[in-house]
């Protein structure tokens, strides 16, 4: 039985009184005066029906509501007659009648005396500092945007934040237990639910990847991180965790390798020489150049280039020339002025006049486009290109005569 006030109603409240009890459990085989004892020695209160601690006739149930606030009348009367039938004892939180209010719990026998419910051994709890720093965890847990659980080794789901239900658009009647499912993709539920099981099982972290469907009826990307929850004597209570929408972050990342692949494409289909070459050690992006050139000509290493590049190099695949320092892949005459100019410039991209040798050894007078890639106030990779000469394309002929006339059929 939860507070009958719902902003105080958690899941582990009646979990964590259970182990509260306990002393008072192996006690009870001891007499009246040894258990209120008992009970003094740890903090709560032992109510009986005389002050000796007797018990014998019990008290009526109205004693007990002496203390319950009115607002949970209810609640108590209903654990109470609940508990009877089912030949239980009564477990029931409420707040009392005092003034400040103070949050307990009751854990008594109930019986019948001449027709009047009456209750044995009542033992009341004052769970006002738990209960108050449970409500100060839920608050935290409503505000933070991620949406938060707790689940029990069987997947049932005990606890959602606020979120949860602002992002899906369910209420706790639908998501508690294993509603949950619901806002999960049909497609992702086996792997969803084999994760937990599979987690569940040897009650480690997991994180899995799935669709959830948002309020507005649209299915979203979220990550779903689980940890698990283990209870004093070490026993596995299930886990706990948090869903956060990874939307907008996996539709760019989609985005950047569909750019990949359209730049990887462009590169190799270029008739123009390409080619990349990295910084092993990034290089201080504030060197002169008189300190930069030299370090980037031999410590820079040929990483990828295109078909073109290779062709001009006279080599059949990129193998061959992986790992090569750019001072030797550039011509000697104006490779150091280019890279001057590009130092000089702050690394953006500069196009200068080169003359370059083609494969048959011939003499290509040609532009070398250079740019480099600066982090974190260094270099790390220099992307370069030749504009090589098109030949001109041969002149179309035309089918018509200087006077006009067509060719005779």
């Amino acid at each position: 039985m939860l507070f009958a006030d719902d902003r105080f109603a958690h899941p582990t409240f009646v979990a964590n009184a259970t182990l509260a009890f306990a002393p008072m459990e192996t006690a009870k085989t001891k007499s009246s005066r040894s258990l209120r004892d008992l009970a003094a020695l740890v903090g709560v209160s032992w109510w009986a029906s005389d002050p000796e601690g007797g018990d014998a006739a019990g008290r009526s149930l109205d004693d007990l509501l002496d203390l319950v606030h009115p607002g949970d009348h209810q609640a108590v009367c209903s654990a109470a007659a609940k508990a009877l039938a089912e030949g239980q004892s009564l477990d029931v939180a409420f707040r009392s009648s005092s003034d400040p209010v103070r949050f307990m719990r009751a854990s008594a026998d109930v019986g019948v005396k001449s027709g009047e419910m009456v209750v044995h051994s009542a033992v009341l709890l004052d769970e006002t500092d738990r209960v108050r720093a449970q409500a100060k965890l839920s608050m935290l847990a409503d505000e933070t945007p991620a949406l938060l659980w707790v689940m029990d080794p069987n997947g049932f789901c005990s606890f959602f934040s606020r979120s949860w239900y602002q992002y899906t658009g369910q209420s706790p009647e639908d998501a508690l237990g294993l509603g949950w499912l619901k806002m999960v993709h049909p497609a992702d539920i086996s792997m969803a639910t084999e994760c937990a099981r599979r987690a569940a099982e040897q009650k480690t972290h997991f994180r899995i990847e799935h669709r959830l469907r948002r309020h507005d009826g649209s299915w979203r990307w979220v990550t779903c991180v689980g940890n698990p929850r283990f209870a004093q004597d070490g026993s596995f209570l299930g886990h706990s965790g948090a869903v956060t929408d990874i939307h907008d972050r996996r539709l760019g990342e989609q985005r950047m390798r569909e750019s990949d692949e359209r730049y990887k494409h462009f590169i190799a289909s270029s008739a123009d020489p390409i080619w990349r070459v990295e910084m092993p050690v990034p290089l201080p992006a504030d060197l002169p150049p008189s300190s930069a050139v030299p370090r980037i000509m031999l410590r820079s290493k040929l990483a990828e280039c295109n078909q073109a590049f290779l062709d001009l190099m006279g080599v059949g695949s990129l193998a061959e020339l992986v790992g090569t320092p750019l001072g030797m892949l550039l011509p000697s005459a104006g490779s150091a002025h280019a890279l001057e100019s590009l130092v000089h410039r702050g690394y953006q991209l500069r196009h200068e006049p080169i003359e370059v040798l083609g494969p048959d050894q011939q003499r290509i007078q040609t532009t070398i486009s250079m740019v480099g890639f600066l982090e974190n106030g260094t270099v790390t990779h220099f992307w370069c290109s030749y504009a090589l000469p098109r030949a001109a394309p041969a002149p179309e002929l035309s089918a018509v005569g200087f006077d006009g006339s067509t060719p005779a059929q």
